[in-house]
């Protein structure tokens, strides 16, 4: 029997009606539609709030700290980028017990500022004669340290305000005679040498480093302090007449005729003496041009 016309039209229709419901089922997303469903929890909470982890912590918590500790992992980081601040320390040299301050201008570069000082006293026999020396050192310093490979290996060059001056009394004798130029005469002899304000500085040195505390450093280098100035003084004389004198720093002698009126024979030996020891002293002295300088010291990098 043929199906009416009727049934047939009402099959077509709902064959339409199934097609498209299906096409709808298959235009939308459903993994994330699936998800969200999934997701929602049965209390009616917020989703982001809900856990999803074994400890409890939840999608929106672990999203807000998660920034946070990538800023916690890149502050080492940047931290080691900028060089470490302040370093104080102490020094012993041979231009004595000392103190300095340094600072980071960068990686490669820093700057130091130095103080030196130290007196002693010692025996020292120059131009053949023996000399009571007092040797006052005392400088002030800006040194500035090239790090070139970033790391503890400096080379060093700067300046010192040079306060160095030495003092020296000839030793004399048993009968109280000294020796001046090869002569010897009853009396006494001084000398005062002095070097330049301004002494450059080069070296080089271990010290520095990235780290912060306790470290030690060490130098060694050089300080053109150039040739001393050079004075006499004193006294000196032959059968019970004596004569005092003076010797410029250029040289020029100068023997008081008004202490020792009418020894002339005297007061031309002497000043021809005189300079004699002034000449061979002022070679001596050449030794004193480059002044060696030995440090080691204990500082301490905040």
């Amino acid at each position: 029997m043929q199906p009416r016309p009727r049934d047939r039209r009402a099959r077509r229709l709902r064959a339409a009606l199934a097609l498209a419901c299906a096409a709808l089922a298959l235009s939308l997303p459903l993994p994330v539609a699936a998800v969200k469903l999934r997701d929602v929890p049965r209390g009616g909470a917020n989703p982001a709030d809900a856990p999803d982890a074994p400890g409890g912590e939840s999608k929106a918590q672990s999203q807000r700290e998660r920034p946070r500790s990538r800023g916690r992992e890149r502050e080492p980081q940047s931290a080691q980028k900028r060089p470490r601040g302040l370093t104080i320390g102490l020094r012993a040299s041979t231009l004595g017990a000392g103190v300095e301050l340094e600072y980071p201008i960068n990686h490669f570069i820093r700057g130091r500022l130095l103080y030196n000082r130290l007196d002693v006293d010692f025996e020292q026999k120059l131009s053949g004669i023996e000399y009571d020396v007092d040797l006052d050192l005392q400088s002030y310093g800006l040194i500035l340290d090239l790090h070139p490979f970033a790391g503890s290996l400096r080379l060093s060059a700067g300046a010192m305000m040079n306060d160095n001056s030495i003092a020296a009394s000839a030793m004399t004798t048993g009968n109280r005679t000294v020796n001046i130029g090869g002569r010897d005469y009853a009396g006494s002899l001084s000398v005062d040498a002095v070097f330049d304000d301004f002494s450059p500085y080069a070296g080089i040195g271990w010290g520095g480093g990235k780290r912060r505390g306790w470290r030690y450093h060490f130098d060694i280098g050089a300080l053109y302090q150039r040739n001393p100035e050079l004075k006499f003084s004193g006294m000196a004389g032959t059968a019970g007449t004596r004569c005092s004198f003076t010797v410029s720093a250029s040289g020029a002698v100068d023997v008081v005729s008004t202490s020792c009126p009418g020894a002339s024979a005297l007061q031309a030996d002497l000043q021809r003496d005189l300079q004699t020891e002034f000449n061979e002293l002022k070679d001596d002295a050449r030794g004193f041009k480059w002044y060696p300088v030995i440090s080691l010291g204990l500082e301490y990098r905040f």
